[in-house]
């Protein structure tokens, strides 16, 4: 049995205002005006570049990633390759929305390549920061497991 606590009108009252006007959690302003408050302050000051890319030798795929953002508007492109085109959308956000500026696709190939004695190359840059490396495909491989039992596992897991 739940046991009831008496409410003295004061807190009473805040709970109310509480579930009537929400504000920033201090009490203060409504989330609105802080909202408001946040989107011109960001609008101003936000600025960030980040960049990423992937060039996998061992399936034959390549990712790439770049975003700039200042203040209220973001431009970047991403492209990837499956083998069979090479594809890279460039576009812009901002207080109009997403949208895409430029699509290209261009053919490559016949399909992904695997190579297992291949290499993959990674590469990202964040915050001034970059980081390389490389994953060898001689690394990545073991024991082949049969399809049927690669069913199994996965069903075991779900």
């Amino acid at each position: 049995m739940t046991e009831l606590i008496p409410v003295d009108d004061m807190l009473e009252e805040n709970l109310l205002r509480a579930l009537v006007i929400p504000t920033d959690g201090s009490g203060g302003a409504p989330i609105e005006d802080f909202e408001r408050f946040d989107e011109k302050a960001s609008a101003r000051n936000a600025s960030y570049h980040f960049r990423s890319d992937v060039r996998d030798g061992i399936k034959g795929g390549q990712l790439h990633r770049e975003e700039t953002r200042r203040g209220a508007q973001v431009n970047g492109s991403y492209s990837y390759s499956d083998g069979f085109v090479l594809r890279t959308v460039e576009y812009q956000a901002d207080e109009n929305g997403y949208r895409v500026i430029k699509e290209t696709m261009r053919r490559i190939g016949n399909g992904p390549k695997e190579n297992v004695a291949g290499v993959a190359n990674v590469q990202t840059e964040a915050h001034g920061r970059k980081n390389r490396y490389t994953i060898r495909g001689t690394n990545l491989t073991g024991p082949s497991i049969p399809g049927t039992e690669i069913a199994r596992i996965i069903s075991k897991r779900l």
